[in-house]
């Protein structure tokens, strides 16, 4: 065999093998990540808006205790305020919420927005916990006897005031609180967009304060370009694979030999890509999320969320891998059922001779 074409076959052969693994596992990925429709059915599977929901509300309760204890003006007590949340923050909002996020950012990934696309209304979020807060509010002042005196209130702060003020004092009261909350700039200030939150602050300026850091996407520009080149990756190695084969075929001493190679190279890749899926779907029940505390509500539906996706992928990528096993099988198979009607390559060099 001239020098040129064992050169060729050392490359070729293993240049299949690798357009094997890497492109079913690149087609397995964009399966199931290319577009947002697995993701949304995941989510609500694993019950992450149940449990985001919750979350929510144990960090707001924290952060209202606090406040409490740190301002006396602060009234609020956590039942009014885990009930005025719970009324507010419905889990389908949260969803809807969420698949916007996920459509807006998926047309970023894909090119066809040069940033996230979503832009969440919060208004009906903050006017329906006022509304709950001012509801609690005045169901307390129907418990009070009425004031007497004209001064017999101690405050006109419907939570803490000891007589229930006259209706028009009260009504007064209840509406300047529903427009304190809504107005609040520390609660829901703004509609939420990509440029609203960031992944790390950026450093102090030179005055002390510290300047708005750069929006998370700008933090991770790389990212659209990665998602894109993982669309084409499959592509790219299905054609590279298809050159693989004709240079198998070409370098080899016989079309036979070649398209034999071709076969064993498909069925020990396709074995040993099917082993590790397999592998992968058995250690499901090992994989740990990036919630540390295992008491957080978010816990079990993020790790419900990872094997889901774990599952999805490693499942069509067994599945591939298999039949491209059975090919490779089917290919060694048939030519060695045929090879005795074959004569061999030294006979007939024999023969000529």
């Amino acid at each position: 065999m001239p020098t040129l074409k064992r050169i060729g076959l050392f490359i070729a052969v293993p240049l299949l093998g690798i357009s094997i693994f890497a492109g079913v596992s690149l087609w397995s990925l964009q399966q199931y990540f290319g577009d947002t429709s697995h993701l949304k059915q995941w989510l609500i599977e694993s019950n992450m808006y149940a449990a985001v929901r919750k979350e929510i509300v144990s960090q707001t309760v924290k952060a209202t205790k606090e406040a409490n204890k740190n301002d006396a003006s602060i009234t609020l007590s956590t039942p009014v305020v885990t009930k005025a949340l719970e009324k507010s923050l419905t889990q389908p909002y949260l969803q809807a919420t969420a698949e916007e996020i996920l459509d807006g950012t998926y047309a970023w990934l894909a090119g066809s927005a040069p940033k996230p696309t979503y832009n969440i209304d919060v208004d009906p979020v903050k006017k329906a916990f006022a509304s709950s807060i001012v509801d609690s509010a005045d169901a307390r002042l129907d418990t009070l006897p009425d004031c007497v005196l004209p001064d017999q209130a101690t405050t006109t702060d419907p939570f803490t005031v000891n007589c229930k003020p006259p209706a028009s004092v009260s009504n007064q009261e209840l509406q300047r609180l529903k427009k304190e909350i809504v107005n609040n700039k520390d609660f829901l200030p703004q509609d939420i967009t990509a440029d609203t939150y960031a992944l790390s602050e950026t450093a102090s300026s030179a005055a002390g304060q510290q300047p708005p850091a750069q929006p998370w996407y700008q933090s991770v520009s790389a990212l659209p370009t990665v998602f894109q080149w993982m669309a084409r990756g499959s592509i790219i190695f299905l054609v590279l694979g298809l050159l693989s084969v004709a240079g198998v075929v070409f370098c080899s001493t016989s079309r036979r030999n070649g398209v034999r190679r071709v076969g064993v190279t498909m069925l020990t890749s396709g074995l040993a890509l099917a082993l590790a899926s397999a592998a992968a779907l058995m250690m499901g029940g090992f994989i740990r999320t990036p919630v540390a505390d295992k008491n957080s509500p978010l816990y079990e539906p993020v790790l419900a969320l990872f094997k889901l996706a774990t599952e999805a992928v490693s499942r069509w990528q067994l599945i591939t891998s298999l039949v491209i096993a059975a090919i490779g099988g089917g290919i060694v198979l048939g030519l060695r059922l045929t090879k005795s009607n074959v004569p061999a390559v030294s006979t007939v060099t024999k023969n000529r001779k």
